[in-house]
Parts: C-alpha cells; structure tokens; sequence
C-alpha cells in the first residue's frame, strides 16, 4: 500500500475519525513510510483537523 492510498481511506474516512494511530505488527519497521506518510498529513490543509 502506498502513502497515497493510505491518504485516500483517511480521507473517506474523515467524517467518522478524530485523528490517525499507526498499529498492527510491528509499525516502527516500516518507519520511512510512518514518517513520510505523517509528513504528508501535516504539509496538507485539507487534515488539520486530524493533526492535536
């Protein structure tokens, strides 16, 4: 999956959610993707409501 794809199931999801939380597995071996993807977020206005 990509950081893309990821962005586009948040934003369906955004009526619905307060914020984004990375779990299952081991989430910090994916760490590049978790920072790039939490970057993204933050750059974007459209999910400032997600950011606290």
């Amino acid at each position: 999956m990509s950081v893309h794809e990821v962005l586009d199931q948040i934003r369906q999801a955004m009526p619905y959610i307060s914020g984004v939380t990375v779990s299952g597995g081991e989430a910090t071996l994916h760490k590049e993707f978790i920072f790039h993807l939490f970057k993204v977020i933050r750059e974007r206005a459209e999910f400032a409501g997600l950011l606290r």
